[in-house]
């Protein structure tokens, strides 16, 4: 037995021992390892527009898709140093991985050398909260670990909880920075457009001038019917001086005749004959109305391009759907004690095997 052994020492220093080592590790050291899994998939509203050509190909291969882009924002999220610390606010992760009640090779720092958070970081991705994409479901998987059941799935219900405040802060990010621009455009309109209707309000206070045009025709239409007037006199004027030059009549007529002469000039006086006459006065009034009418445009633009930033911002809202919630595990899903076991027997095999072939072919060259 003992030349037995002595003559494949090499096989069982290098199968038997690591084999037998590994049967020993797992049956009455390894920490049995409790599992909490969650699903979620992550959408857009405007998720389902159609490419062509060259988009479509990288649709195809996952690089234009938005479940994809957001996925691996999301994975990103989960394990970044916030969410981690965070968690080591709320829950003491790393006090929790760091305890004795791990065996050595799943404990955190097991011989207390590196006891930084940026080790622990590392620790944390690998072991702590793993998060993948499922590539055929395009499904985000988060998966927590702890040794009782309970730890587990409370701590894949808080980082459930954190996506669904990252994702809205995501949103309200995207919406306001897509939309406050056009609502900021939309402001300074409106107090345009305010003071501008403010400014018109005390022209027309100032001048009494309401409505040029009908104030300009009745004065026209007046000062024609003045004219004619004038003429009547002027001619029954002419008529009474050939006739009768005596008649006490022609002094009145001709009183009447410089009347009328005054209220016609008064009357184009009012229409265009001095600065507060009304054509002036018109022309500013209608220089205000067309300003008005170029902000009432402005402000319809805006809006118009308002509402579409709105519904492009909608559109690329995110929204993150759980498929599979977290539940308390009843029992440990790791290790996986002969899985493992067998791995580590087939690898040592394979080691021995061509360290055998090695040694082999330099016994054979050296003879």
């Amino acid at each position: 037995m003992v030349k037995l052994l002595k003559n494949n020492l090499s096989f069982v220093l290098m199968v038997i021992v690591p084999t037998l080592l590994s049967v020993f590790y797992y049956a009455f050291v390894s920490t049995p390892v409790y599992l909490s899994e969650s699903k979620v998939i992550v959408k857009t509203i405007g998720g389902g527009e159609t490419l062509s050509g060259l988009g479509t190909l990288l649709r195809t291969v996952g690089i234009l898709d938005n479940t994809v882009v957001f996925g691996n924002l999301l994975v990103n999220h989960i394990q970044s140093r916030d969410v981690m610390f965070e968690l080591d606010r709320r829950f003491k992760i790393k006090d929790y991985y760091s305890s004795k009640e791990w065996d050595f090779l799943k404990r955190f720092n097991p011989f207390g050398l590196f006891p930084s958070y940026e080790h622990f970081l590392e620790y944390y991705r690998d072991f702590v909260v793993s998060a993948y994409i499922e590539p055929s479901k395009d499904l985000v998987v988060i998966k927590t670990r702890g040794k009782d059941p309970e730890y587990p799935y409370e701590l894949n219900r808080e980082v459930l909880r954190m996506v669904e405040e990252f994702v809205n802060e995501i949103n309200r990010k995207v919406y306001g920075s897509a939309v406050s621009h056009f609502e900021a455009r939309l402001e300074e309109n409106r107090k345009k457009i305010i003071e501008m209707s403010k400014k018109i309000a005390n022209f027309l206070n100032k001048t009494g001038v309401v409505s040029p045009e009908q104030q300009i025709a009745v004065l026209l239409q007046t000062t024609a019917k003045l004219q004619e007037q004038l003429i009547l006199k002027e001619l029954e004027l002419s008529r009474l001086q050939s006739l009768a030059p005596q008649n006490p009549r022609i002094e009145d007529l001709k009183r009447e005749i410089e009347e009328i002469k005054r209220e016609i000039k008064n009357n184009m006086t009012k229409v265009a004959g001095s600065p507060s006459s009304i054509g002036p006065l018109a022309v500013e009034l209608e220089l205000l109305k067309a300003e008005m009418n170029l902000l009432m445009k402005e402000l319809e633009a805006n809006l118009s391009a308002y509402l579409q930033a709105k519904n492009q911002a909608t559109m690329q809202l995110v929204f993150v759907e759980t498929v599979e919630a977290p539940v308390i595990p009843d029992a440990p899903m790791e290790p996986r004690i002969f899985k493992n076991i067998l791995t580590i027997l087939g690898i040592s095999f394979v080691i021995w095997v061509l360290y055998w072939f090695i040694t082999s072919a330099a016994r054979e060259h050296a003879e």
